[in-house]
């Protein structure tokens, strides 16, 4: 099975590919419940600070989770966490915006079943003679607007602070979208290495949870300036597996970076 990963920094996206996996962020388990829709396009997604029970919470929250992917125990959790970083972190913003409010940088969370791409909410269907890793990169870009555009959506920070991770069980797509200032301390790279280093809880068989605060607890690490990037496993590569588009490829133990278009890089992980 194959795991997708995406990072978006504002306009730019890495992702992973583990025999396997993609990098940035977007994934999918889910347990739905009350709710009958598991097919959600990103423009279905309501905001967890106002419409709290669409997200499938009972309070104002930092996570839509429309089909209780999560325990509410664990969602609870996780906005314990995400407050606590935000109260703990310094504010990143110019002098103006830390006085308004010294909080520091901004963490919202959004889990689906499955994504709804363009097309299909136009009544169109998805290729069906379409290559397996063309339909992978069609995934991307369409997590990569998911989750942009719940970003721009939701703007839980006040100076592009922000970081939205985004979770597909079904698409297998984990993604992480960055505002600008957080950016300049959650780096794409760094991202991606997150990402890769807790890849063993985003599965059908995983526990998103803990791969979830596994995550997000490095991301305080990385904004409190404490982050060391685990020593991975030397493993060597076939050269024939290790390829990107354009003829662009880097070895990293087996991780290849890829360009697609000016704007989309893809990290795949064999």
């Amino acid at each position: 099975m194959v795991l997708l990963v995406g990072v978006l920094s504002e306009f730019i996206a890495f992702s992973m590919l583990n025999s396997a996996v993609v990098v940035s962020v977007v994934l999918c388990v889910c347990t739905a419940q009350t709710q009958v829709q598991e097919v959600w396009h990103r423009s279905e997604i309501s905001n967890p600070q106002v419409d709290v029970e669409k997200c499938g919470r009972y309070q104002k929250s930092m996570i839509c989770d429309p089909n209780n992917i999560l325990e509410q125990e664990h969602a609870n959790q996780l906005d314990d966490l995400i407050e606590m970083i935000a109260n703990s972190t310094e504010c990143p913003c110019s002098g103006f915006y830390c006085e308004q409010n010294p909080q520091g940088y901004r963490i919202a969370i959004a889990l689906v079943p499955h994504m709804r791409w363009d097309m299909e909410a136009e009544g169109k269907k998805r290729p069906e003679d379409a290559k397996e890793e063309d339909l992978l990169d069609m995934n991307l870009q369409e997590a990569q607007k998911f989750s942009y555009t719940l970003l721009t959506k939701w703007s839980p920070g006040q100076c592009n602070e922000d970081v939205i991770i985004f979770y597909s069980l079904y698409d297998n797509v984990l993604y992480t979208t960055t505002g600008s200032q957080a950016k300049k301390a959650l780096t794409d790279t760094l991202v991606a290495d997150i990402a890769v280093d807790h890849r063993e809880y985003f599965s059908p068989s995983g526990n998103i949870f803990e791969g979830l605060r596994n995550l997000i607890a490095d991301y305080k690490l990385v904004f409190d300036g404490k982050y060391k990037a685990r020593q991975m496993s030397a493993v060597t590569p076939d050269p024939a597996a290790v390829m990107g588009s354009g003829g662009h490829s880097v070895s990293l133990t087996s991780v290849c970076v890829m360009c697609v278009a000016a704007l989309l890089s893809l990290l795949m992980l064999y």
